[in-house]
């Protein structure tokens, strides 16, 4: 099974949706992940769980949906209505096909780990069976990583099906280790990562954090950064907005080359070559 796919909001309602669909039949790959605002969030992209119904009645049974109901943004979390939103997700979809993502970015600062331990507990006490995932806020400019930047650590799931990820854009992490802002890369995050889980799904990733244009270089280092993630059983969710137009539009994917999505390993079955180096405390490698 693989979990690569797109992250992307059907700003164009239902016909929107048809796009991502297509996009995604084009590009070969069986899963989205599909952003909601929080319970207590405006925005850009209400809860409309038709979305998701449409996803699941439209597609075939071997496709999967991350469903992000709480999309903060560097905003501190309401625990109650995360909960409540992740409940509902639970109880809306099947775990056949539904995976249920915790939260969305949270501030650098926020303790990640106890609070989606938090999350995880309710899931799990309400009796529901859902694989989960949890993604980091991806850290950028140039401050030192240790100076914001929690270890990555691991969660008590009685089920152990929760994924970890980062969100990472091309733009912002050169693949060269100490080379990417603040003096590390992706492979620094990602590597570190692999030391204490071979569960990595990536719910963003994309050559641009500003989204379009992209860069021809940028747009080859996302397919690089792809197959290295591959070869180590690392999964991504390339994120796309206003539907597929930074996919098939004027210097989006499609018109500089297109994307690649490698088919990874079979689950448990890593390369026995990957080398993880050696890891200072907080994740960084030397």
């Amino acid at each position: 099974m693989s979990y690569n796919g797109f992250s992307s909001y059907p700003d164009d309602a239902y016909d929107g949706m048809d796009a991502i669909i297509a996009g995604m039949v084009a590009n070969s790959v069986k899963t989205l992940r599909i952003p909601f605002n929080p319970i207590d969030v405006a925005g850009s992209r209400p809860y409309v769980k038709g979305y998701v119904d449409y996803f699941l009645a439209e597609t075939p049974a071997d496709w999967l949906i991350i469903v992000d109901g709480n999309h903060y943004y560097e905003t501190v979390p309401n625990d109650a209505n995360v909960i409540t939103r992740c409940l509902d997700i639970c109880d809306s979809w099947a775990a056949d096909r539904t995976l249920v993502e915790l939260v969305n970015e949270p501030p650098w600062g926020w303790p990640f780990y106890s609070k989606c331990q938090t999350y995880i507990d309710a899931i799990r006490d309400a009796g529901y069976s859902h694989r989960i995932v949890t993604n980091k806020f991806s850290p950028y400019f140039d401050q030192p990583l240790s100076d914001f930047y929690e270890p990555w650590d691991v969660f008590d799931d009685p089920l152990d099906k929760t994924w970890q990820g980062i969100h990472i854009y091309l733009s912002q992490y050169p693949p060269e280790p100490g080379g990417g802002t603040g003096g590390y890369s992706y492979q620094d995050l990602l590597l570190a990562a692999l030391e204490v889980t071979e569960k990595l799904i990536i719910t963003e990733a994309g050559a641009e954090s500003d989204e379009i244009p992209f860069s021809q270089e940028h747009v080859d280092e996302t397919n690089d950064y792809l197959a290295w993630c591959g070869a180590r059983n690392i999964y991504n969710n390339i994120w796309l907005r206003i539907d597929d137009v930074n996919l098939v539009g004027v210097n989006g994917y499609d018109d500089l080359g297109g994307l690649t999505f490698p088919e990874p390993p079979d689950e448990g079955s890593y390369p026995s070559t990957v080398s993880l180096g050696t890891l200072r405390p907080w994740g960084h490698n030397e």
